[in-house]
């Protein structure tokens, strides 16, 4: 073989290494933002009140948001202040609540990618520890006995809280479900209502720190609803038409939302009342236990306004 065709075919394969060598890159890395846990946050709306100031502080977590309506002026507690208030290290945000000598102080946190609050009352004489007041808790079971009924609950660190409900009490002291036992039952007790067991359940705290409501988490409610809207305003949220029960019937139903059409608001509870006087050939028209809709034009001219939520 000549040098020149060995030249040749040297320079054929090195042109040929060349193009099959990959090309140099930047290495790909995750961004770490992306993997840091979720901070809670609060955010302050004052509330006009003839007695005293109110505050509306609402804690957020992501798509999670819980509301209080606070007595008093509240203000966020620094980060850099935690330690000279008492809040914890692993308090996402703070505030501190004040009026006539009392105080409140509030934290939370992410508890496990789920939002919760803790409360203190800090004014003369109060309890001055924190405890409680807001958390999610996963439904596990329920023994009912004669008188009462047990339900146990997880909470996100795998830790069982048991709540006992006298069944016997005509005003209970827990508001629970309706349906977290099961309905039909041949024989014997019934036990947990097994579509809601392993569910994820909303629990709030009174200032005693006794569970005092118990209600199935769903997107609804996060929305947060204030007494005195009115039928428009609550239409608007719930982004369709919805029916309600007539007046002059027993005042646990008058005037309640009872199916949303699949809006928004599915699995809230809002209660309207009359706030506009009518003739009385029109307002017997919207009397009885039969449903309306919101778009009934005596409905909305008898200017419903929100009396309670839940």
């Amino acid at each position: 073989m000549t040098p020149l065709l060995n030249l040749l075919i040297l320079s054929a394969l090195w042109m040929i290494s060349c193009q099959s060598k990959p090309t140099s890159t930047n290495p790909v890395t995750s961004d770490s933002s992306s993997d840091k846990p979720l901070s809670a946050s609060i955010s302050f709306t004052e509330k006009a009140n003839e007695l005293n100031p109110q505050t509306l502080l609402e804690f957020t977590l992501g798509s999670q948001k819980h509301a209080i309506l606070a007595d008093g002026d509240c203000k966020p507690i620094a980060p850099d202040a935690f330690q000279d208030n008492e809040v914890p290290e692993v308090a996402d945000a703070a505030c501190h609540c004040w009026w006539a000598g009392s105080g409140t102080d509030f934290y939370v946190k992410n508890n496990g990618n789920d939002l919760q609050i803790f409360r203190k009352y800090t004014g003369e004489g109060d309890l001055n520890y924190w405890h409680v007041v807001y958390e999610i808790l996963t439904y596990e079971s329920a023994t009912v006995y004669a008188a009462a009924t047990d339900y146990s609950f997880k909470d996100a660190k795998d830790h069982f809280i048991e709540i006992r409900v006298n069944d016997l009490d005509e005003n209970p002291v827990v508001s629970l479900p309706g349906n977290l036992l099961e309905s039909d039952v041949a024989e014997g007790p019934p036990g947990a209502n097994p579509d809601l067991v392993g569910k994820r359940m909303r629990v709030t705290y009174g200032p005693d720190n006794e569970v005092n409501k118990i209600r199935i988490d769903a997107e609804s409610q996060n929305i947060l609803l204030e007494t005195g809207a009115s039928l428009a305003d609550i239409q608007a949220i719930n982004e369709k038409p919805f029916m309600l029960v007539g007046f002059e019937v027993d005042g646990e139903i008058a005037g309640k939302a009872v199916d949303w059409k699949g809006g928004k608001l599915t699995g809230r509870v809002v209660q309207f009342g009359v706030t506009e006087e009518l003739p009385t050939e029109e307002y017997q028209q919207i009397m009885g236990d039969d449903l309306f809709s919101s778009e009934n034009p005596i409905m909305k001219k008898a200017k419903l306004k929100v009396i309670f939520v839940d």
